[in-house]
Parts: structure tokens; sequence; C-alpha cells
């Protein structure tokens, strides 16, 4: 198992890639290009546990290390994911402190949570290293709360203060379409809601995560405090090389 969480709550800055096409091809491609974590998404890609063991799988000889977003913040989901192997989980639509806290549970074994105990699973080598993983897991896992709702930007200090809360992570599109602020970077009000959200990870010493379209606003959301940096998908990568190379073919008749 490789794990992150000492690095992102140290606030070193640490870049990752959305793994959307639900490919263990393409995810060992992104595994192997020297980012530092890699979201595998299971809430807008057509993903489910078999596909998400591939990608899995496809990811473990390289040092990238595998976060997976749910579908929807669901203990038996949860479960799914990190029994397969996550070394982090992505929940969705975290709009509280009591959201927060029921999703740290989920994460966790009793006695601090409800996580079912599963021995022979992949992340513990089958049972070979069950009580290794136990213990390094419960100091490992990485809990990432997504922020995508004018309640969760009023209630972001209350959820960062949660115990087993890491990150508070912004994905500019659901955040934006709910604040009603379509042009997102391009609006002063968008970006002092990211910069209260950062200012509220900081301020209980949680990092602020947030997925970017192009790493040309990197900068700027660096100098917001933002450490927890995704950039780009493989789906939107892709399409955008394809457009790039046609473009260039066409040019080149002229």
């Amino acid at each position: 198992m490789k794990y992150i969480r000492s690095r992102v709550q140290n606030r070193e800055t640490v870049y990752g890639v959305w793994c959307s096409l639900a490919s263990s091809i393409c995810g060992e491609i992104v595994a192997g290009a020297g980012y530092d974590w890699m979201l595998l998404d299971v809430e807008h890609a057509p993903g489910s546990p078999a596909t998400l063991l591939s990608q899995l799988q496809a990811a473990a000889a390289f040092p990238a290390v595998p976060v997976v977003r749910l579908p929807m913040s669901d203990r038996v989901w949860c479960k799914w994911a990190l029994d397969l192997g996550a070394s982090g989980i992505m929940f969705p639509n975290i709009d509280n402190a009591a959201r927060a806290e029921e999703a740290v549970s989920f994460m966790q074994y009793p006695p601090y949570g409800v996580r079912g105990v599963g021995q022979a699973v992949r992340a513990s080598d089958y049972g070979r290293e069950f009580r290794r993983y136990a213990a390094c897991a419960q100091r490992g896992l990485l809990g990432v709360m997504q922020i995508e709702s004018p309640e969760a930007v009023e209630q972001c200090a209350a959820i960062a203060a949660v115990r087993g809360v890491d990150v508070l992570f912004v994905e500019p599109a659901d955040l934006g379409a709910s604040l009603e602020l379509p042009e997102t970077f391009a609006d002063p009000r968008f970006m002092a809601a990211l910069r209260g959200i950062a200012d509220a990870a900081r301020g209980h010493g949680k990092a602020a995560g947030i997925l970017l379209p192009t790493p040309d606003l990197a900068p700027a959301v660096r100098e917001m405090g933002y450490t927890f940096i995704g950039v780009g998908s493989d789906a939107a990568l892709l399409a955008q090389a394809l457009a790039d190379n046609l473009k260039s073919l066409w040019a080149s008749e002229k």
C-alpha cells in the first residue's frame, strides 16, 4: 500500500490527474506519468468495483497514490474501494460537519468507525498482511471532502475541524453551478469563495484541494493556499490532444 496522507498533512504541494475513463490502460498510463496522486472517479465515470479493481492493479507498479471518488457518501462503496486497495477516499456532497463525521467513520475500523472487517482482501495482501494493513490504514488513509454547495461553503470551517478530514476539495464546475457563478475563475465572487475555503482548511491544520482545467491556473490557487492540486483528466487530455493533432494535420496542408 502507498500513502500520501503525511505529505498532505504537512501541506506539501502534491499534483494529481483525474481518471474518468474507467480504463486500466489509461490508469496505467496516468500512474506512470510522474504525478503524486491519481483520482479514480466512480461518481461521473462508467466505473464499477470490477473496473476500479483493474485500475488499482494497473497503478500498483508506480509511485502515484490512488484516491477513489465514490458515487455517493456510502458505507458499502467506501468498504469496497478500501478493500480493493484505495489509499484514500473522496466523498462528494459533504455539506456539514455531521456528514463529514459520518464519512470518516466509513473509513475506519471499529472502535473508531464502522468499516467492515474483511481480512482476506487485496488491501491486506489477501490476509497475509492484515495486522500491518489495519495499523497503517488507521493513520495513513486520506479523507477528502468535496465542498460543492452554498451550505458547504458556509460550513467549511466546521467540516475542516472534524478529526479524520484531511482535505477540503473543490471541483470548480460543481461549486460554480451551485453558487450560480458559471464563469468560476473569471468571477471575483467565486475566487472569494475559494479563498475562504482555503483559509478554513489552513485554520484547522488541513489541506485545501482543487481540480483545475489547465496548469496556468495553478499559481493563483497556490497563492491562496491550495496544495492538493489536480490538473486535467485522462478524458479531457486525450480529447484535447486529438483535436490539436488534427489541427496540426490541417495546417500542414496549407
